[in-house]
């Protein structure tokens, strides 16, 4: 293994060695990580493609539709055909945005199939998505990793995921799977921000969900295209490649050049040391604390997620006599196939997991005031379902018929 850092050819984004030691970095407050290629590396199934395919017509069978095994496996291997082409022009734009798993699954995967089948299945996106997630490659802790964790976690150092994905439900299973969620203060997937690589908002939200500058944080990436571009582009303290296999196959040229290029994760250990203790130095001889980590504590618990944004909806057009295939009834989920009802301690449970995460992220709080908030918070979401509900009967001009009077 090499930790030589590494530049960029600007003849050809190839990344070329320029020396023997390890450069000095400014001492970080934050380790903000890429999932593929950083903390796990893919190796891809050559049965993906039957098994989903398999998903999907079990599924369509549920709606009455006979679907062809083979004809849905040719669909779900050149969509993602597609979406890699879609992907990798994304990556050139300043500011990109993230496909919904509507436009994924209904615009690329199962574009072959019948128009009501397809629109129906795409309904179902998100389930599809991460279940595909896992089908597509096998995912392998890298080397080094749990070092670099344990290190982090030694000195407090707070830890990120930002990562682009199809699926950010499922790679925080995956994580929990490998035991490491508990590390992560923050995780950012483009899926529910709704932006992607190398649009730089991904890393300022993780470092604002750590309570640090973007400057701050180092970003640790694999790509140069999306990662590089995405930690210049926000203005972190330190870009770190570390080499997968997407790395030296940049799709197009990139100007931007990493501060250090790694075989593995495990080769971050030393250079996150010496900056780190480093600055302890200069604190020391300077007189001022010699505490070189930002607040936060060991991690514990599960991991967090940012705020998901509003999905793009299915379009469709509405139903002609020739299309309206079989009836159908649709049930609501609360007061029909469940009754639920109120869980007296809902308000200490839900604050434990504020507490926990305040500690992850430097900012503890106690048990009181986190139930209180949680508390308050349900009463202003019920003050605005209220509200809501009021002004949709004032536009609609809806009579409320009581349940028990013959309509």
């Amino acid at each position: 293994m090499t930790t030589a850092p590494r530049t960029l050819d600007p003849a050809s984004s190839a990344l070329l060695p320029v020396g023997d030691g390890v450069p000095a970095l400014p001492a970080p407050a934050a380790l903000l990580l890429d999932f593929g290629g950083v903390v796990v590396t893919t190796v891809p199934r050559v049965t993906w493609a039957q098994e989903l395919a398999e998903a999907v017509v079990a599924r369509a069978a549920t709606l009455g539709a006979r679907l062809d095994p083979a004809a849905v496996a040719e669909s779900l291997r050149a969509g993602r055909t597609a979406l890699s082409m879609w992907k990798n022009a994304a990556s050139r734009r300043l500011a990109p945005r993230e496909l919904a798993p509507t436009e994924i699954v209904g615009d690329f995967l199962l574009v072959d199939l019948p128009d009501p089948v397809r629109r129906t299945l795409a309904l179902d996106a998100g389930e599809l998505l991460a279940t595909m997630a896992t089908m597509v490659s096998e995912h392998h802790q890298r080397p080094g990793i749990d070092e670099l964790l344990a290190e982090c976690a030694t000195r407090r150092l707070p830890l990120g995921i930002v990562s682009n994905a199809h699926s950010g439900r499922a790679h925080r299973a995956i994580l929990a799977d490998l035991g490491l969620d508990r590390f992560f203060g923050v995780q950012v997937y483009s899926d529910e921000v709704g932006i992607r690589k190398p649009h730089p908002g991904m890393i300022r939200l993780a470092a604002e969900g750590l309570g640090v500058a973007p400057p701050q944080a180092w970003y640790v990436g694999d790509t140069l295209d999306r990662d590089v571009v995405a930690g210049r582009r926000a203005g972190v303290g330190a870009v770190v490649i570390t080499r997968d296999r997407r790395t030296d196959t940049p799709p197009f040229r990139i100007a931007e050049a990493p501060d250090l290029v790694l075989e593995t994760p495990e080769g971050l250990i030393v250079p996150l040391r010496a900056a780190l203790d480093s600055a302890v130095s200069e604190r020391g001889a300077a007189g001022g604390p010699t505490r070189a980590t930002a607040p936060g504590t060991e991690p514990s618990g599960g991991g967090p997620s940012a705020a998901a944004p509003p999905s793009a909806a299915s379009a469709g057009a509405a139903p002609t006599p020739s299309r309206r295939g079989r009836p159908a009834v649709l049930l609501d989920h609360g007061g029909v196939i469940t009754l639920s009802t109120p869980k007296p301690s809902r308000n200490e449970e839900v604050g434990a997991l504020i507490v926990e995460l305040s500690e992850r992220i430097g900012h503890p709080i106690d048990l009181p005031t986190a139930a209180r908030a949680v508390a308050d918070g349900w009463e202003r979401h019920r003050a605005r379902k209220r509200a809501r509900d009021g002004r949709a009967l004032d536009v609609v001009g809806h009579d409320v018929i009581d349940a028990g009077v013959e309509a």
